[in-house]
């Protein structure tokens, strides 16, 4: 039966209920780790993802030119996610997406990328 959970949490604290999910949706966090956490967040989903469980994640791309002075999200290249999940998951797509904001000014250059757990040993790359 599909479970149903939500939570926050920071790198390689995710919380431990002893329960798997069918999905997780990352909408935003994934570019806002720096490189060095990175790991421990795709350790932490394979503790929550069951075998055959889908990770969606929406994020920024290196596409979105950056703001000279601010401090935002990092911009990921597609390089860095497939090298950052390469040992975790399945890697089904990585797409380029604009995300639709509500802020004067035109959405942003991001992707879109669905990846799925399969038993260890078994992550090849299908995009």
């Amino acid at each position: 039966m599909p479970t149903f959970g939500s939570c926050t949490s920071t790198p390689g604290g995710w919380p431990i209920w002893g329960e798997r999910f069918d999905t997780v949706l990352d909408c935003g966090m994934f570019h806002m780790l720096d490189p060095g956490d990175r790991a421990a967040f795709t350790s932490g989903l394979q503790a929550v993802l069951r075998p055959g469980g889908r990770y969606f994640l929406l994020c920024f791309s290196d596409r979105e030119p950056r703001i000279p002075g601010a401090v935002g999200p990092h911009r990921l290249t597609r390089d860095d996610l497939t090298n950052a999940f390469a040992d975790t998951l399945r890697i089904d797509f990585v797409v380029p997406v604009t995300l639709e904001i509500n802020l004067d000014r035109p959405g942003i250059q991001g992707w879109l990328a669905a990846m799925t757990m399969v038993p260890t040993g078994h992550t090849e790359r299908s995009q």
